[in-house]
């Protein structure tokens, strides 16, 4: 669809929302969580090891799809969680988080304050960190729904039309690269009092991130990550059509 685009979406789809920084450090990972949950442990007093810690510490530190990966979990009373690994800090919401489900609690009214505090906290308690990466990544369910009628993607085989869609791409603006990932074939479980359920419909997953970048103070990172996001949230607009999106009770601005 083109601009203007909604302000908001009544039945917003987001079940995933993750804003991650990744750093290079000489620290042990024990060391990063302990500065780090040092900080937070006032609004995210519980804490757990996730699953990688299961592995050998040889194999985290040396397979590439591991060595960006969280090893403990803060949790509080509030709908996000922080991630931190020896090379990573992320700051997500998860919309069915085990038996609970959450609402979004929104960009400007929440989550861009808190990752933009949590990411000060962590530049300012660690040592002679690099930071390397930035990404904000978003994912959307569309229950019952079918992006191939939905999105302004389209494949055309020898004339033939098509009915299923699967693709995985990137697109570079500016000084961003967004990772984009479209399932028209998707699921979803969702937990609830111990039972289990899973919905089907269409996935939309882009992963925004800039590279080179200087930020210091509070308000230059709140206004990086939202330059960031901000590139995430318009090509989500521009990927899809707009009866689409107007069938997700979109609101417009007003003039």
């Amino acid at each position: 669809m083109e601009q203007p685009y909604p302000i908001r979406l009544e039945e917003a789809p987001i079940v995933e929302a993750i804003v991650e920084i990744r750093f290079n450090s000489s620290l042990p990972a024990d060391a990063v969580f302990g500065i780090v949950y040092a900080q937070l442990q006032e609004n995210y007093p519980s804490h757990k090891q996730l699953p990688i810690m299961q592995l050998p510490d040889e194999i985290r530190k040396k397979e590439i799809n591991l060595i960006y990966q969280a090893y403990y979990q803060l949790a509080g009373s509030g709908p996000l969680v922080i991630g931190i690994g020896p090379r990573v800090i992320s700051i997500g919401f998860a919309k069915y988080n085990v038996n609970n489900i959450v609402d979004y609690p929104g960009w400007t009214n929440h989550m861009a304050d808190e990752a933009s505090r949590v990411i000060k906290l962590a530049l300012d308690s660690l040592p002679s960190i690099n930071v390397e990466r930035l990404g904000i990544r978003y994912q959307d369910f569309f229950k019952d729904m079918n992006l191939v009628d939905g999105s302004e993607i389209n494949f055309n085989f020898a004339r033939r039309e098509t009915k299923s869609l699967m693709v995985k791409t990137s697109i570079q603006e500016n000084d961003m690269l967004h990772g984009i990932t479209i399932s028209d074939n998707a699921n979803i479980n969702i937990q609830n009092e111990g039972q289990v359920r899973i919905e089907f419909g269409s996935l939309l997953d882009i992963d925004t991130s800039i590279n080179d970048f200087e930020v210091d103070t509070l308000s230059e990172i709140k206004s990086l990550l939202t330059r960031v996001h901000d590139a995430n949230k318009n090509l989500f607009y521009e990927i899809l059509k707009k009866d689409f999106v107007d069938n997700l009770g979109a609101v417009y601005p007003t003039t």
